[in-house]
């Protein structure tokens, strides 16, 4: 027992000093010097090279190294930069087994590593040849496996004779690097394999496989592999041969990603779809190179256009590229060719367009769908050199099986020495439109528009408005003119003629005139225009943002018209009930803004009548104060008669004329039996008159549509004089009212029939006009009274005469006169037999009067007059 306890203590005292030793070991500057000369040995021996580390470090407790100022000279002159220097690596190590001796590599970071490669005039390079025996067999001498690898700052610097030195900046990191590389003594040549599962090149991770050969004066890659999320590449049998002039050789399959393409190059464009290609090159120069094959692209979505599918053989080398067999599907149609470039300078293409669609081509640049479709086809020629290219087509548009049909035709010729496309005789016929156009974009078209539907021009309008909502219809357009200017800015002028125009809630029955329209302006003259059934002549401008008129505007126009039937204009504005009639003459000046306009007109009404009153003039000047008030200065003339007029109308915002009406008239002195509404009444009147009124007049429409008038306040002052009736004086008479919060108070005085009269009563201006009042009279003559109510003969088949005074009290609505209601209050009267009548015949002296008072009321007919004596 003992001598097995001594036993087993000795062997734990021996581990633990070898652990001790061990650890003592690993951290001494010995076993650290040692390691760094066996990596020296082991680089020299494995590259044939002169190796120099500067200092070697690593940390066992973390399995990490660093090496600081690694170098590997080659056969390089003294005093040249070396095959290869590292500025520093740092290693991590993991431990796979201890017992096996298996350390693997779990990251590398590698900082400013350069290499220098020399092709010498003979072929070889200054890669140094292994140490290794030629004799003994093939050995491998690379065999690393990386978790992560990391490379910054690095450069290759390349010289070759008889050229430039190239200096390529480089750097790479990536994820699960295998490299096995083995060197055959016997052959002077290395083999090997290269993996990676991920390196990270721009904004791509690639998954790299590789098998390679090196030997002097030749590199083989059999097969190399290249994948992305969405890519794959292939390079196969590829040869480089001869360092001295190295020639390239090999064949390519690629399987490309359209948008990782585009990342990879910066593009700002969005792309989608697939492209796939496979051929040969060869690559000896920038001078010395070619490269064949066929390229496919399908379901490619770039900018506008959507499922483009390309299918072309090619051909590039430095002198030329051809592309042959090209067939370019898109926009539903299919363009056929061949395309050639020289020198990559000189370039022809030519082929056929067949069966593209015309609404397919028309979403590229409108918002709105045509309401009609066709197929362009015909041939194209394009040749030249960058600032001098050519362009010579012939389209023909033909209608497609359903739909409105289009048809056309455009010949089109591109000189790039004059920058201009020319345009032969070309036409255009949509459903109700032709177009005719001939000349030179941004010079000068000749242009020629008929049409007799605006929805055939609406997709080109919707996209000149840029999505302002601005609806601008018509009946029928002809244009004929020219278009001169840049594409970007052309001026459009000619002779236009458009009936039944509509622009927002305004009509037009027609214009016919010169215009000039751009971008920033349009103008009219020699214009004649109809407008609410008026004929006018005029010009004017207005101001235009990128060819849309815009509430702020600015509008200038002058406008003239003559001898217009003002009863047409009011027929057609659809108010033949208003008994207006004239010739109408009007000088109007515009200004302001479109959303503000300002104007003001001279306006003269000749030879007319209003409600059967004629007059020999009514003139003066109107004035729009803002878009929704009008001002009105005049005068009113016929014969001696004059009426001084001004008036203020507020539109209401609904369909005009409604709104309100501000007037204040005043009269001369004015014979009555001149004034057709009271020599309608009393033809054998005679007399004279004159009056002063102002107040406000709301005006509207009923349910037929006709204007109805609401007097909504009134002050007046009408006096008559000298009054006679057939011969028989009726006197004077006073007329006066006054308005007050919207209740009208009138007063009357009269000494007709020889009595005193005197009346006052309100109006509710409101409603059905409810109002009351009280007339009252004396020593009024009974036979006079009568005269005044019915015709003369009428009253002298009374045959009696006489006095009476009273009073007469009113109640009801005016609009309203079966339902006012009146009592007569006679406190006195007396009547007798006019001399020589049948009663004064046979009862001489006969008189008759009341002995108390004689009252009566008047309603309608379904109320019961009520008389008492």
């Amino acid at each position: 027992m003992k001598r097995r306890l001594w036993i087993l203590g000795s062997v734990a005292g021996a581990l633990m000093f070898a652990v001790i030793a061990a650890v003592l070991v690993l951290r001494s500057d010995w076993l650290r010097e040692r390691v760094r000369a066996e990596i020296v040995r082991q680089v020299e021996k494995a590259t044939g090279g002169r190796a120099e580390l500067g200092r070697f470090d690593y940390d066992w407790r973390h399995l990490s190294a660093q090496l600081d100022r690694f170098v590997i000279h080659g056969s390089e002159a003294a005093g040249q930069e070396p095959l290869l220097s590292v500025g520093q690596i740092v290693l991590h190590l993991r431990i796979i087994s201890l017992l096996q001796g298996d350390v693997r590599i779990q990251s590398i970071e590698a900082n400013r590593p350069q290499a220098h490669l020399i092709f010498y005039p003979d072929g070889h390079t200054n890669i140094p040849g292994s140490k290794i025996d030629k004799g003994m067999a093939s050995r491998k001498i690379i065999d690393l496996r990386i978790g992560t690898f990391n490379v910054s700052d690095g450069l290759i610097t390349i010289e070759a004779p008889d050229g430039p030195t190239r200096r390529i900046p480089w750097r790479a990191s990536g994820e699960n690097l295998t490299a096995g590389m083995t060197y055959d003594a016997s052959a002077a040549r290395y083999t090997g394999d290269i993996a990676l599962g991920k390196l990270h090149v721009l904004s791509l991770d690639l998954g790299v496989a590789a098998s390679l050969s090196f030997a002097k004066n030749r590199v083989a890659l059999p097969h190399a592999s290249l994948k992305s999320e969405g890519s794959h590449v292939e390079l196969s049998d590829v040869v480089i041969d001869g360092f001295q002039s190295p020639v390239t050789t090999g064949q390519f399959r690629a399987d490309l990603s359209l948008p990782e393409v585009a990342r990879l190059i910066g593009s700002k464009y969005a792309v989608k779809g697939t492209a796939a290609g496979n051929g040969r090159f060869r690559f000896a120069a920038l001078s010395d190179y070619s490269l064949t094959g066929r390229l496919r692209g399908s379901a490619i979505d770039f900018d506008k256009l959507r499922n483009l599918r390309v299918d072309s053989q090619f051909e590039t080398t430095p002198a030329k590229t051809i592309l042959s067999e090209v067939r370019l599907f898109v926009l539903g149609g299919e363009a056929t060719g061949r395309a050639e470039t020289s020198d990559f300078v000189s370039f022809r293409a030519s082929g056929q367009l067949a069966h593209f669609d015309l609404r397919e081509l028309a979403k590229l640049e409108t918002r709105r769908p045509l309401p009609y479709d066709g197929l362009l086809s015909g041939s194209f020629d394009a040749h030249g050199r960058p600032g001098q290219l050519s362009f010579d087509s012939h389209l023909t548009l033909s209608p497609v099986a359903q739909g409105e049909p289009v048809r056309g035709e455009v010949a089109l010729r591109y000189d790039a020495a004059g920058a201009r496309i020319n345009l032969g005789e070309s036409w255009l016929q949509l459903p109700h439109t032709r177009l005719d156009l001939s000349g030179t974009l941004g010079d000068q078209l000749s242009i020629k528009v008929q049409s007799t539907d605006s929805k055939d021009l609406s997709p080109a309008m919707d996209e000149i408005r840029a999505g302002i909502s601005q609806e601008f219809a018509f009946g029928s357009l002809a244009f004929e003119g020219k278009v001169n200017g840049s594409l970007a800015n052309p001026v459009v002028s000619g002779h236009t003629i458009l009936k039944d125009g509509r622009y927002q809630d305004q009509s037009l029955e027609s214009f016919a005139g010169d215009v000039a329209v751009s971008r920033a302006s349009a103008t009219a003259s020699h214009a004649e225009v109809t407008y609410g059934g008026v004929h006018a002549r005029g010009a004017g401008s207005i101001a235009l943002t990128n060819w849309t008129v815009l509430p702020s505007s600015s509008i200038t126009a002058t406008l003239e018209t003559a001898d217009a039937s003002i009863s047409d204009i009011l027929k057609a504005a659809g108010h033949k009930e208003v008994d207006v009639t004239g010739a109408l003459s009007v000088t109007a000046r515009i200004a302001g803004t479109v959303g503000a306009p300002l104007a003001d007109a001279d306006v003269a009404l000749i030879k007319g009548s209003i409600y059967g009153q004629p007059f020999d003039s009514i003139s003066g000047r109107l004035q729009a104060v803002n878009r929704s008030d009008q001002a009105l200065t005049g005068v009113f003339v016929s014969g001696p008669k004059r009426v001084n007029i001004a008036a203020r109308f507020a539109h209401a915002g609904t369909q005009f004329p409604a709104g309100n009406l501000e007037f204040n008239l005043t009269s001369n002195t004015m014979p009555l039996n001149q004034i057709a509404l009271i020599r309608r009444r009393q033809p054998g009147i005679h007399g004279f008159g004159k009056f002063h009124a102002d107040g406000l007049l709301k005006i509207g429409h009923d349910a037929k549509h006709e204007i109805q008038f609401s007097l909504a306040g009134l002050n007046a002052d009408a006096s008559a004089n000298e009054v006679e009736l057939d011969g028989r004086n009726l006197g004077d008479a006073h007329f006066t009212a006054q308005t007050v919060d919207d209740v009208m108070t009138a007063r009357f005085d009269s000494n007709a029939a020889r009595a005193s009269i005197h009346g006052a009563g309100t109006v509710h201006l409101a409603g059905d006009y409810p109002s009351s009042g009280r007339v009252t009279f004396s020593n009024a003559g009974i036979n006079s009274l009568a005269a005044l109510i019915v015709k003369e003969g009428d009253a002298k088949s009374l045959g009696f005469d006489g006095t009476a005074e009273g009073s007469i009290d009113f109640n009801g609505p005016l609009r309203k006169p079966a339902q006012i209601t009146a009592s007569f209050d006679i406190p006195h009267i007396e009547m007798k037999p006019l001399p020589g009548s049948a009663v004064d015949k046979n009862f001489p002296g006969f008189t008759i009067s009341n002995s108390g008072p004689l009252r009566a009321m008047l309603a309608s007919a379904k109320r019961t007059p009520q008389q008492g004596l």
